[in-house]
């Protein structure tokens, strides 16, 4: 455990490349929270915006990937006393730290605004939740990807898997339409398990990044440095 927190540590210097985007992130986070309480109309927006950090931060984790794939870092990296195991664990923990982190900073920003503002603590609450699970979402299904095929052919086929669930999505909508033309019975349905939505969402999550690891790590076993 020792070798992937110094991983991480190594991971978390290497955002100083990014300290102008992160600076930002945090001014933007704080304009567009007072913004949304100007009109009421763009109350969205003040959440939406709160939450920025969360996912600008825990993007940041892929970026470094990108980054340190692009230089072949790994066959540096490897010449210290660890394993590949520690590498590709190292990555996903880092992942979660600056999820972790970002929402430490957002509730910081929470707090203060509250002073100030009628912020709903719940509804930001319930917005960093939904912001730092597609982060997480996004980086468990890229990772295994950025492993196999490098970065560039990642993202090219990660735009087309993206664009397939789309296109799905929209089918499967006109079938519920079809035999629920009022979506009654389906909101009825959905209404039902709404309450456990969060509970399942994070066990699911932990399950994907579960599967994302190991995946990625027998890939990056079986990869010539």
């Amino acid at each position: 455990m020792n070798v992937i927190k110094k991983l991480i540590i190594k991971d978390i210097i290497a955002l100083k490349a990014y300290k102008k985007l992160i600076t930002m992130t945090f001014i933007m986070a704080v304009f567009f929270t007072f913004i949304g309480f100007i009109d009421k109309k763009m109350e969205y927006v003040t959440y939406a915006g709160i939450a920025l950090p969360i996912s600008v931060l825990g993007g940041l984790a892929s970026s470094v990937l990108y980054e340190e794939e692009k230089a072949n870092a790994d066959s540096y990296i490897m010449t210290f006393p660890l394993n590949r195991k520690n590498i590709v664990m190292g990555k996903y923990i880092f992942n979660l730290t600056l999820i972790f982190g970002g929402s430490i900073v957002v509730s910081l920003i929470s707090i203060l605004c509250k002073i100030f503002l009628p912020l709903n603590i719940m509804k930001t609450l319930s917005v960093m939740l939904l912001f730092g699970g597609a982060t997480n979402l996004l980086f468990i299904l890229k990772t295994p990807l950025v492993y196999k095929y490098g970065t560039e052919k990642a993202n090219n086929i990660f735009m087309i898997i993206l664009f397939a669930i789309l296109s799905v999505a929209p089918i499967i909508l006109l079938f519920v339409q079809r035999h629920d033309p009022d979506f009654k019975y389906t909101t009825e349905l959905l209404s039902s398990f709404i309450t456990y939505i969060p509970v399942v969402a994070i066990l699911l999550l932990i399950i994907f990044n579960i599967i994302s690891y190991k995946i990625s790590y027998k890939i990056y076993l079986q990869k010539e440095l």
